[in-house]
């Protein structure tokens, strides 16, 4: 939390794939909050400040600790730790980002015990966020009458199609661009402006005068600011010197409106066009995908914006920049939702000869991709396409370590599908780490092949399983009446005194019998009846399996069957002392003699029933 609250300023300057920051943070770290708040509800001053400090750097990223808010019930809590800190346009805007309804109904009542002033309900008012505007607006107006009213009604959609359209025009021109920053230097009657002076200027202008303002001159002061300190008009000039740098900025915009749903007009369409048709010669898409030192990739930034826009508008390339454009596509393995996110599957669908394609998949394949997500959308391309040559390939890829290990379950199914046999892998499976999952999924599908191949190979390797999988391994051998299974299985459950139910699923009758395998079972069923077991839920249901393995392994023969009767006698003989409640197995006696005669559908002489009646006495 103080790391990021440290270095929650730190992003890459005209880096376009910032914007994911934004889906880590609302995914990963506010997830961890609203759990660790569970345990420790003093993580609220952690957020406040986080919350702070986001509002001074990264205005778009506030709105995600609304999120952590709504889960933990705490706006209020916050709103009030943020009303004792030092006001400035970090604060206000922090305020009006969380606040809800509550929130507005205690400053009401702060504010009518006189301890807070028409200048903060004024700010208050423009600050927070619109699904809480119209509560609180209407509050003051039925209080207060015309005192807070704003100068005549406010069309919060219609202002915001009137920014759009300055975003665009404002766009179409570097002097109308810079006449408009120079406006705002004017206004304030000042050589420099710093990122607070212009974070205020935007949220305390007369909403309905400035209606017609772009968002774009002054958001981009407000980031140069934020760079340098304090920022000039002449920086400004200075930072568009020439015409390639302002024509960047423009492209970098136009992807953050067209992601924003924005509709462009044919001027802008034109300008794309014939950007990309200028920039494209310079492009190399078979290598603008890189590994980065974090484990994630690092992309060109001119190819990115090329391809998106040729995804978006389809403008005609040629084959060659198409088929170049499959090395630029690092979504992956799995299928995504939006098929725009999928750059490869785009690019086949527009190519007039899907073989070149192919040819293409399976020569990028052929002379190695280093990028795993890239070589991950080659082989779901092969999928798609049945690329049966490139089998060789993936069979490749799932022995070196460019795939996560997790990813190579699917490889290995696509391998199977596009005709490899899975007996492939027996000469190198021996070498594999059997604690993998796709290693553990290759030996399941070896099992429908070659059974005992299988079976050798997990005896071989049970020892050095872990725990994960150890359990999967030790059912495994039992499916096929293997006695070290068993013995591995006890072994475990003595070692984490763990439960026992499905464990075995009824395998044991698979086992030939052996005296060790009786008395390991017994073994079981003495440790059920500990105070290490909860009497209300463990008891029963460890207790109850072991039984129901026992009579199970009873009733597999005549043989296993005296000889199950008679180590039940005797369990109860030689523990009914200490443990008085072994005495109800002759209850299981009895269930196990009846099933074991209606099995065999035998009846029971008078005999039979007097002589089983004395074992009883």
């Amino acid at each position: 939390m103080v790391f990021l609250t440290s270095h929650c300023d730190e992003e890459f300057e005209n880096n376009y794939s910032s914007y994911r920051s934004n889906k880590i943070l609302e995914e990963r770290f506010i997830e961890n909050c609203i759990q660790v708040y569970k345990e420790d509800p003093s993580i609220v001053e952690g957020i406040c400040d986080l919350l702070v400090a986001l509002a001074q750097k990264h205005d778009s990223s506030v709105s995600l600790i609304k999120k952590f808010t709504l889960e933990t019930n705490t706006a209020l809590s916050i709103f009030k730790r943020l009303l004792k800190s030092s006001r400035d346009y970090a604060v206000y805007y922090s305020i009006g980002n969380i606040a809800d309804n509550t929130c507005s109904d205690f400053l009401l009542k702060q504010y009518n015990a006189g301890k807070i002033d028409d200048e903060f309900i004024f700010l208050y008012r423009n600050y927070l966020n619109r699904e809480n505007h119209d509560y609180f607006y209407k509050k003051l107006l039925s209080l207060y009458g015309d005192k807070f009213k704003y100068n005549e009604s406010i069309d919060y959609n219609l202002i915001s199609a009137s920014r759009i359209l300055g975003d665009l025009e404002v766009l179409k021109s570097l002097s109308k661009f810079l006449s408009d920053t120079k406006e705002i230097f004017e206004e304030f009657n000042a050589e420099y402006l710093s990122y607070k002076d212009i974070g205020e200027w935007k949220r305390n202008i007369d909403i309905n005068k400035d209606a017609f303002r772009n968002n774009i001159v002054p958001r981009m002061l407000q980031d140069f600011a934020h760079k340098i300190g304090k920022v000039t008009y002449k920086d400004i000039e200075k930072r568009f010197d020439i015409e390639e740098k302002w024509e960047w900025f423009v492209v970098l915009r136009l992807i953050e409106l067209i992601n924003n749903k924005v509709e462009i007009d044919n001027w802008h369409k034109k300008f794309i066009i014939d950007w990309c048709n200028t920039e494209i010669e310079k492009c190399d898409f078979k290598n603008a995908v890189s590994n980065n030192q974090g484990g994630g990739v690092t992309y060109k930034q001119k190819e990115f914006a090329v391809q998106f826009f040729w995804q978006k508008l389809n403008f005609p390339v040629s084959q060659e920049v198409m088929l170049d454009m499959l090395s630029f596509d690092w979504s992956g393995l799995y299928d995504q939702t939006d098929k725009d996110s999928n750059l490869s599957d785009l690019v086949i669908s527009r190519l007039q000869n899907i073989e070149l394609a192919k040819d293409r998949i399976l020569n990028n394949m052929r002379n190695g991709i280093s990028v795993k997500g890239v070589l991950e959308s080659h082989i779901r391309q092969c999928k798609k396409l049945n690329i049966y040559k490139a089998t060789e390939e993936i069979f490749n890829s799932i022995t070196r370590d460019g795939i996560n290990n997790f990813t190579k379950v699917r490889v290995v199914d696509v391998y199977v599908q596009l005709g490899g046999s899975i007996c492939d892998f027996k000469n190198i499976i021996s070498t594999l780490d059997p604690n993998l999952d796709y290693v553990w999924h290759i030996i399941e599908l070896l099992d429908n092949q070659d059974a005992d191949f299988a079976i050798k190979l997990i005896q071989d390797k049970v020892e050095t399983i872990k725990s994960n999988d150890k359990f999967n391994a030790m059912k495994y051998l039992l499916n096929y009446g293997d006695k070290k299974g068993f013995h591995l299985l006890i072994s475990h459950f003595f070692e984490v005194k763990a439960d026992l139910p499905h464990m075995l699923d009824n395998k044991i009758s698979l086992i030939k019998y052996t005296p060790e395998i009786l008395n390991d079972l017994f073994k079981v069923l003495l440790l059920s009846y500990s105070p290490l077991f909860n009497k209300q839920s463990q008891f029963d249901k460890c207790s109850s399996s072991v039984l129901s393995l026992l009579v199970n392994f009873g009733l597999y023969s005549e043989g296993n069957f005296i000889k199950v009767k008679e180590a039940f006698q005797s369990f109860i003989i030689q523990n009914q002392s200490s443990e008085p409640m072994v005495k109800d197995l002759y209850y299981t006696i009895n269930r196990l003699e009846n099933s074991y005669y209606l099995q065999k559908g035998d009846v029971l002489s008078i005999n039979n029933v007097l002589g089983e009646m004395k074992s009883l006495v």
